[in-house]
């Protein structure tokens, strides 16, 4: 019995030496095959043959998935891309990069070598998807926050050039003047809306349509395909946005602004501006200054303004908020008037959808609905933020920066508008011609 349990003792001894013997032996010839791929990689790559040891030390690192192989395939492919930059070596190269970014989510240098792929490709759409795939794996460095502005800030400008152009955010349609005296109306791709053949038009608003007066003397109410809807008795001279089924213009040959029903009716006058109605409330300026009425031209309350900041579509309520004057200075108003904060400043652009630009002791800057300074006053003129960028100008030229103040256009333009938005596009006046164009972004927002 005792004999046979030695047995048993021996053999399992046995065994277990000649498995791990085995296993051992594997790994040595695992660690030997590994190390004659990789050797044999490094003297192609050596000897200029870049496809060959790419393609030895893909197998090495079939073998083992390790950091340095893919920065030993990185500085390869670099090479063989720049002896051959053909399509099919660079969609091999990022699909490799690809792959690394997978296995080693936090090396930056594997992100910015497959971005710049791209940027140098002008590939911008691909190269901001690429830097949106790091970000959401909280990957930042200096060189990514470059390369995401060399790339998400590429612009394209329109070939199409008018004499001016109402720098205002018009929802996406532009009035323009087209030979100098008549005035039509485009979109951002230059498209045509309304044909240039009116003397007076007003504003594009939220609603389409447009008032018009036509080379007769004529005026109307148009849709944005130029189908009439009003017939006006009198002759407009200006005109305001067609809203709630009202339109404050100024009729020729008179200093004074009215309110027109679709009839044709003046419905209110005798004011010195006049706003469009909406919520059945308007403001208007008369001889006591700046108030509020409504669709019976009762104010609404006692308060007066020196002045009552409009925005494109001739609403005193901008973004939640109000921008009104008084005792010298601008204030933000809630839209239920209370101030907010103790902000003032000596001028202010309209609010459209984020940080607005104000004026002190001479400067530009740019402040929150709320009243809280976020760009301390710098530049010599500067138009409110819309779609994230805000046009600025120094030393006599405009260009654009984002909500952090960071430059994103180099100052270049003779003047500039507001992006919209929508259609990712920006009237501006060219510095060499003097004429006004459409810049759009390259990369969709």
């Amino acid at each position: 019995m005792n004999q046979t349990r030695l047995a048993v003792a021996v053999l399992l001894v046995f065994l277990t030496a000649a498995s791990w013997a085995a296993v051992l032996g594997g790994k040595a010839a695992e660690m030997s095959r590994f190390s004659q791929t990789l050797e044999q990689a490094r003297t192609e790559e050596a000897q200029g043959l870049y496809a060959r040891a790419i393609s030895s030390y893909e197998d090495a690192l079939s073998q083992k998935r390790q950091r340095a192989l893919y920065e030993d395939l990185d500085r390869v492919y670099a090479l063989y891309y720049q002896e051959d930059p053909s399509g099919t070596v660079r969609n091999r190269y990022t699909d490799m990069l690809t792959r690394a970014n997978a296995d080693y989510p936090k090396e930056t240098a594997f992100w910015e070598r497959h971005i710049q792929i791209y940027l140098d490709q002008k590939d911008y759409t691909k190269a901001v998807k690429i830097l949106r795939r790091a970000q959401d794996k909280d990957v930042s460095s200096e060189t990514l926050e470059k390369q995401f502005q060399s790339a998400y800030y590429v612009f394209k400008t329109g070939y199409q050039s008018y004499p001016q152009l109402l720098p205002g955010c018009w929802k996406g349609d532009y009035v323009v003047q087209t030979d100098g005296e008549n005035w039509g109306m485009v979109t951002s791709d230059g498209s045509a809306v309304l044909s240039g053949v009116y003397p007076v038009m007003g504003p594009a608003g939220t609603s389409g349509r447009v008032a018009v007066t036509d080379g007769d003397g004529m005026s109307w109410l148009v849709d944005a395909k130029g189908v009439k809807q009003v017939r006006y008795e009198q002759t407009l001279a200006e005109a305001g946005c067609w809203s709630e089924a009202v339109l404050p213009a100024r009729l020729a040959e008179a200093d004074i602004w009215s309110y027109l029903s679709d009839d044709g009716q003046t419905l209110l006058t005798g004011y010195l501006k006049a706003g469009s109605f909406y919520d059945g409330k308007a403001a208007v300026q008369t001889d006591e200054g700046w108030l509020i009425i409504d669709e019976n031209g009762t104010p609404v309350s006692e308060e007066r303004w020196e002045d009552i900041r409009l925005n494109a579509d001739g609403d005193f309520r901008q973004d939640g908020c109000i921008l009104a004057k008084s005792d010298g200075q601008w204030h933000i108003y809630s839209t239920s008037w209370k101030a907010q904060g103790e902000f003032q400043c000596d001028d202010i652009d309209v609010c459209v959808d984020g940080p607005i630009a104000f004026c002190k002791d001479g400067l530009w800057g740019f402040v929150s609905p709320k009243g809280k300074v976020l760009i301390e006053p710098a530049y010599e003129q500067a138009r409110s933020f819309s779609g994230g960028t805000a046009a600025v100008c120094r030393d006599g030229l405009w260009g654009f920066i984002d909500e952090e103040g960071r430059e994103v256009v180099a100052p270049q333009f003779a003047d500039a508008g507001y992006f919209d938005p929508k259609a990712d596009c920006c009237p501006v006046r060219l510095a060499d011609t003097e004429e006004w164009r459409f810049i759009q972004w390259v990369v969709e927002r």
